[in-house]
């Protein structure tokens, strides 16, 4: 028999995780030939994480109004600590395209199960 009054029930809701590079700072460091910048995603929610991150190309006066070419793309998977750094001496735009952890990701799975390739 079903109840009419529900009094017994608990609910927990999970944040969104989020990620920013170098603390959703822009930053640009001048290297030297052999040397590497260091470049570091800051997580937040409940891992373990996944996240996928880019580099793009810098944006420039000629191409202002084309999407910016995709240079490398990673993914990192069952990661348990809120930061993860690499380092690099290639030129480019870090993003953040993906994230998931223990309960949630984002970009969200759309309704019909279609992944987007890229969430701005």
């Amino acid at each position: 028999m079903c109840k009419k009054v529900v009094d017994d029930i608990e609910v927990t809701v999970h944040p969104i995780p989020t990620g920013s590079v170098s603390s959703g700072q822009s930053r640009e460091d001048i290297i030297r030939e052999g040397d590497q910048a260091t470049i570091t995603f800051v997580l937040s929610g409940t891992p373990p994480f996944t996240f996928t991150y880019q580099r793009t190309e810098l944006p420039s006066a000629k191409r202002s109004h084309h999407a910016l070419k995709v240079l490398e793309t990673h993914t990192v998977s069952g990661f348990t600590s809120s930061t993860y750094s690499i380092y690099s001496a290639q030129e480019g735009t870090w993003t953040i395209t993906f994230i998931a952890d223990k309960f949630c990701r984002f970009p969200p799975t759309p309704p019909d199960g279609t992944v987007a390739s890229s969430y701005k």
